[in-house]
């Protein structure tokens, strides 16, 4: 089965929904199905970004995750 993820917190946060989040992508991803994840990159309170991705940028960094899934981080407005 073809499964698109699309949501705001992901791997590697390591608390929270983007936790399970990567959990689950990587279960799916090991049964077979084809998986493919569209995420922000990782948000701390102190407002620095595990990974910057220049303004203007619609798709930023791509990967295949180590279960097999395909994964997009974009660019994205976190509240102040």
């Amino acid at each position: 089965m073809k499964i698109l993820v699309y949501g705001i917190n992901y791997s590697p946060e390591l608390t929270g929904i983007g936790k399970y989040t990567g959990e689950m992508v990587a279960w799916m991803a090991q049964e077979g199905h084809e998986v493919r994840v569209i995420t922000a990159p990782p948000y701390y309170r102190s407002g620095r970004s595990a990974s910057a991705i220049p303004p203007g940028a619609i798709a930023g960094k791509r990967a295949r995750l180590p279960s097999g899934a395909a994964r997009c981080m974009c660019r994205n407005n976190p509240p102040p």
